[in-house]
């Protein structure tokens, strides 16, 4: 039978920590990260004290010459049993914090240890008579069997403060250039003072600004210099088919099986200018910034995840979002690395988020911050500053607690921007400005676009420059207007050739007609005359030789007036027609063929009878030649009070007697008429050839 075996005596074994866990938590975080590190810890314990009802001031002092780094903070502070775990290993009170930030329990341990070799802790809870503290040094990181610290009573301290100092300092400010992006061949002390207070901005801007979600006031300060509140975000607040900025709140996250629930809250808009620096995705955890402006898959950009969100390049430079991950549960299950300074696009909340929201909220913006989609006059003037901001300049907010689809998303038909913008074609192809005609909240976009638009490359425009109307009626239809303008055009166009400027009423279009004018002659140089006859001529000038044959273009006598019918309806659209006749006599019995395109009548012979109707004038020249063929007709009382494009017809009534004239020219040979009235016969024959026509005509007919 064999021997039976002793077994050994049961012995205990030493699981205690090994402090080399101090050496390795140190490489896990930078000289920046070890700083916020220790902000963060403030903040847990502003939560745990206080709930963040209370102002938080953190007071940070780096003095190199002293070998000191030390901060100072009054959110509560700790009581005599919690002191310890401050730096003891495995020890944290985040387990009491609401939502905490610190998520590993070694926050505050590796960055003492990162940012030098001696430190001193001390803390006095609001309650407690004194504080209490204690001391470590390199010598006792360096003794492994050494677990106790020496507890100091403290009985200079303010109530609910704690002090951190650090000494024999080994801060490498070449590693914190790297991190804060400055030349790491030359980084001086103020250099590094100067990029940690941006950082500390950025990152912490939230509790720096005011928060829905606490009431309390975060105070950080660097050297005795204050750590600015960062600018918001410049948004549009356009109120062009709702894309104003959205806030989409509350959304919680239902893929996972987690002790606490994790949500998230999507804000989305369109910037009023672009920013490279600033388009992108904002990622927070616990209202703790951990990326800006990401413009990658990080950001919710080109990836697999979101089919519908494309690469966020220059062209989009405008389009700014921003997730919020939030849980009351352990921090350290949020997306986030554990030096909270990089997100992890391939957590499954990370892909949850990305597939199930952020496609869905983002695109309709992503295709708008195109600058040829939503060109920058539609977002420009609605910053939070300015007169006309949707929503008085704040974020739409919509509760999305329990819900499962997105439901509130702007018009990409863009039908008010398109509508803005037609009717911004139609004010300026008319030659006018006329703002409210328009949406008041739109006449900031309007004002833009029209101060901006360059009148000589408008091709149907003659103007110089856009013409203000603002007193022409608000329900006035863009085909209206349009048919107005055109006739204000043409009477101007006809009063500039005939030498004149008629003297309307008070109506909304005179402006328009004295620019047309100005346009088409010296406005000066025209002679006044009254308009509520619409017949009155020009003076002749009889001494001036010139004038006594062939009148210059835009000097033509007034028997001409009753030719045209746009003298009395202020410019119509075609060009009135000369009433002609032909004898029998002079035709052997045919009938002449009317020819509309050219405003000219022909017949099958080498000459013409042309007739043309003529009213009285106060022209002297006129009058004479229509008294010797006894052709004077007064135009009739209802006819003299006409005042503008709708209402200046009432003389059509009245038809003066017909005066014949034979030219000696053929009209159906296009090169010899044009010869005749020394025109290019590639003129064109509205504005060229017609009018010379029409000089010629009455010339003769006054001449005979």
């Amino acid at each position: 039978m064999p021997e039976e075996r002793k077994l050994p005596d049961s012995e205990t074994m030493d699981l205690s920590p090994s402090k080399e866990t101090y050496r390795s938590i140190q490489s896990d975080v930078s000289p920046v990260g070890a700083i916020k590190e220790l902000i963060d810890n403030a903040l847990d314990n502003w939560e745990r004290v206080h709930g963040r009802q209370t102002d938080l001031d953190i007071d940070i002092t780096y003095d190199p010459s002293e070998d000191l780094f030390e901060i100072t903070d009054n959110s509560g502070g700790l009581e005599e049993d919690q002191i310890g775990k401050l730096f003891a290993l495995g020890e944290s009170t985040k387990e009491t914090v609401n939502t905490p930030i610190g998520a590993y329990g070694v926050g505050a341990k590796k960055a003492i240890v990162k940012l030098g070799r001696n430190a001193e802790l001390r803390s006095r809870y609001k309650e407690q008579e004194f504080g209490y503290g204690f001391s470590i040094s390199e010598e006792w990181i360096e003794k492994p069997e050494d677990w106790e610290v020496e507890k100091r009573p403290y009985t200079d301290m303010e109530a609910g403060t704690t002090t951190i100092s650090i000494t024999d300092l080994a801060l490498d400010l070449d590693e914190a250039g790297e991190e804060m992006d400055v030349d790491a061949s030359g980084i001086d002390t103020e250099q590094f003072i100067d990029g940690l207070r941006h950082q500390l901005s950025q990152t912490y801007e939230v509790f720096l600004q005011s928060s829905p979600d606490f009431t309390g006031h975060l105070s950080i300060s660097l050297n005795g210099e204050e750590v600015r509140v960062p600018e918001p975000i410049d948004w549009s607040f356009t109120p062009f088919d709702g894309f104003h900025p959205r806030s989409y709140e509350n959304i919680t996250l239902r893929r996972h099986n987690l002790d606490h629930d994790v949500s998230i809250t999507i804000q989305v808009g369109l910037m009023a200018t672009a920013n490279e620096d600033e388009a992108g995705t904002d990622i927070f955890c616990q209202n703790r910034k951990v990326i800006t402006g990401n413009t990658d898959a990080k950001g919710g950009y080109n990836t697999e995840h979101t089919e519908n969100v494309g690469e966020v390049g220059p062209s989009r430079g405008r389009l700014k979002v921003r997730l919020f991950f939030k849980t009351t549960g352990d921090a350290e299950r949020l997306p986030w690395d554990t030096q909270k300074n990089d997100i992890d696009e391939y957590d499954s909340l990370m892909q949850e988020v990305y597939e199930e929201w952020f496609d869905s909220i983002v695109e309709p913006y992503w295709r708008a911050a195109r600058y040829s989609t939503f060109p920058a006059a539609f977002l420009q003037p609605y910053s939070s500053t300015g007169e006309w901001q949707a929503n008085n300049g704040h974020l739409y907010e919509f509760d999305y607690r329990g819900r499962q689809r997105v439901n509130d998303k702007p018009n990409r038909d863009y039908d008010d921007k398109d509508w803005l913008e037609q009717t911004i074609d139609t004010h300026v192809e008319a030659g006018i400005t006329a703002p409210h005609l328009v949406d008041e909240r739109f006449r900031p976009t309007y004002r833009e676009i029209v101060n901006d638009t360059n009148v000589a490359e408008v091709e149907e425009v003659a103007l110089n420059k856009l013409v203000p109307v603002p007193d022409c009626p608000a329900d006035t239809s863009d085909k209206e207007l349009a048919d107005t303008i055109e006739e204000v055009r043409a009477t101007a166009q006809e009063d500039a050739n005939r030498g004149r400027r008629q003297n309307f009423s008070d109506e909304w279009w005179v402006p328009v007609y004295k620019a047309y004018l100005r346009h088409y002659a010296d406005y000066d140089s025209l002679t006044s005359v009254a308009s509520n006859d619409g017949v009155e001529s020009v003076e002749s000038e009889e001494d001036d030789p010139a004038n006594e044959k062939t009148p210059a273009r835009g000097d033509t006598t007034e028997s001409e007036n009753s030719d045209s019918d746009s003298q009395a309806t202020l410019g119509s659209h075609q060009e009135s027609q000369t009433d002609s006749e032909v004898t029998e006599d002079e035709t052997d019995g045919e009938t002449p063929r009317e020819t509309q395109t050219t405003g000219h009548t022909t017949t099958e012979d080498a000459s013409e009878t042309i007739s043309s109707d003529t009213d009285s004038s106060d022209s002297s020249d006129s009058s004479e030649s229509e008294n010797d063929n006894n052709t004077s007709q007064e135009i009739p009382e209802s006819s003299q009070n006409s005042q503008g494009p709708d209402d200046l017809k009432g003389h059509r009534q009245s038809k003066p007697d017909k005066k014949t004239v034979v030219l000696d020219f053929d009209l159906d040979d296009w090169q010899q008429l044009c010869a005749y009235l020394g025109v290019d016969s590639d003129s064109d024959i509205e504005e060229d050839v017609e009018p010379e026509l029409k000089r010629v005509i009455l010339s003769e007919l006054l001449d005979n």
